[in-house]
């Protein structure tokens, strides 16, 4: 009978080496904190669909660059993700590698003279870009780069995770094959908010998918305005309500205090309407006076109608349009000059105010709406942002930011979410 026990033995001492030694090969993901934002991207793919895309039309320059750099290769990445952390001031980003012969070649190449090595943590070594914040940090399995973070509190709280963040397993629960980019944001200020952010290509157009789900009904309205404009270079329509302290007040009324408004104040004097452009031309009539000789050779007054182009604006707020002029009037955001207005840094322009509309634009009459317009758009040299609607349920919000390099303003007619 004893003949079989040290058989058995040695069996289950290798079966419970073997368990030990799985145990302590902890994933990746199980090493990293979770921050404001969790953020899991695949660098060589997205750069592949980049390349599919029409991003590149204005930037033509980059494509041989994206075409013969291959970020995963260059720095011998184990795979293709990118951990990225934020709180939306610093931000720091984990990859795993399969050796760190690369990654020093690099830093050798390329950051010599520009940044100061530190002395190492555990078998990490540290190097500092110090005028630009800037910190990596590596050894033979892993990367991490900080801008703004402390680069060694970093180094240690990756040696000492051992156990995934529920923003990691949310991520990682929710990513789907053809998702390159996915991002996870926790709302301190509603915490049963989850908001999540993803890519595609719709009609090679990279697309960005926002969608923040309540397990409570939403602390805000965020609807689409039937009628607005599209015209200009940056531009939004909707409609917008409060119902308790949300992220979109919060980050309201600090820009509202840059310039010296009171949100509350804002919001008891106002509906909720808000439309707004900036940008593009707009053409205006203008009466202008010259002197001229007659047929006797005296001099007399003529008046003309000229025909003058303006850069366009247009802010709108439903309300008390009596009660919003004058408390912008009282903070000195709105001031009266001679035949015209000033609005904060926009001059020359006009009060076209209605019963129930505060309205002041870069020309005397209002300008025409028109129907679907987009929610919001940002018209640059080089990119194009449009977000054409949103979709909202009362515990669910989501719309899609196209980015396309076409070098006009054209908003998709349709979104997937």
């Amino acid at each position: 009978m004893k003949t079989y026990i040290y058989p058995l033995l040695f069996t289950a001492l290798l079966f419970l080496s073997a368990c030990g030694s799985k145990k302590n090969e902890l994933p990746f993901s199980s090493k990293i904190e979770e921050g404001d934002v969790c953020a899991l991207i695949h660098a060589s793919e997205l750069q592949e669909e980049i390349l599919g895309s029409q991003l590149l039309n204005s930037l033509p320059s980059l494509r041989p660059f994206l075409l013969n750099i291959d970020l995963s290769q260059l720095l011998d990445f184990k795979n293709d993700s990118v951990f990225v952390v934020s709180d939306f001031k610093r931000v720091a980003a984990y990859v795993e590698i399969n050796s760190s012969s690369r990654v020093q070649e690099q830093m050798n190449m390329w950051f010599k003279n520009v940044v100061s090595q530190q002395d190492s943590i555990a078998n990490f070594a540290i190097y500092n870009w110090e005028r630009e914040n800037l910190s990596i940090a590596f050894n033979d399995s892993c990367i991490i780069f900080t801008h703004k973070y402390d680069i060694n509190e970093k180094v240690r709280h990756f040696q000492k995770q051992t156990l995934r963040a529920d923003a990691w397993n949310r991520i990682l629960r929710s990513k789907k094959a053809e998702q390159n980019i996915l991002v996870y944001l926790r709302d301190t200020l509603n915490p049963e908010l989850s908001i999540f952010v993803y890519d595609t290509l719709i009609n090679d157009e990279l697309a960005l998918h926002f969608t923040a789900n309540s397990s409570k009904e939403l602390p805000f309205l965020l609807k689409n305005l039937e009628q607005g404009y599209k015209k200009g270079d940056i531009g939004v329509n909707f409609h917008y309500e409060a119902k308790q302290a949300n992220r979109v007040d919060h980050y309201l009324y600090k820009a509202m205090e840059k310039v010296g408004l009171h949100a509350e104040k804002m919001q008891n004097i106002t509906t909720g309407d808000y439309r707004f452009l900036k940008g593009g031309e707009t053409e205006i009539k203008k009466e202008i006076i010259t002197t001229e000789m007659d047929e006797n050779f005296n001099t007399v007054e003529v008046k003309q109608v000229i025909t003058e182009k303006v850069k366009g604006f247009i802010l709108e707020l439903s309300g008390n349009e009596k009660a919003i002029q004058t408390y912008l009037e009282e903070t000195g955001v709105l001031s009266k000059q001679a035949q015209s207005y000033q609005l904060m840094y926009e001059s020359n322009l006009h009060l076209n105010s209605q019963e129930g509309l505060f309205c002041i634009s870069s020309t005397k009459e209002r300008a025409d709406y028109s129907n679907t317009p987009p929610f919001m758009w940002f018209h640059t040299p080089l990119l194009n942002f449009t977000i054409p609607f949103i979709d909202y349920t009362s515990n669910q919000v989501a719309f899609t930011l196209f980015i396309d390099g076409k070098g006009e303003l054209t908003p998709p007619s349709i979104a997937i979410f």
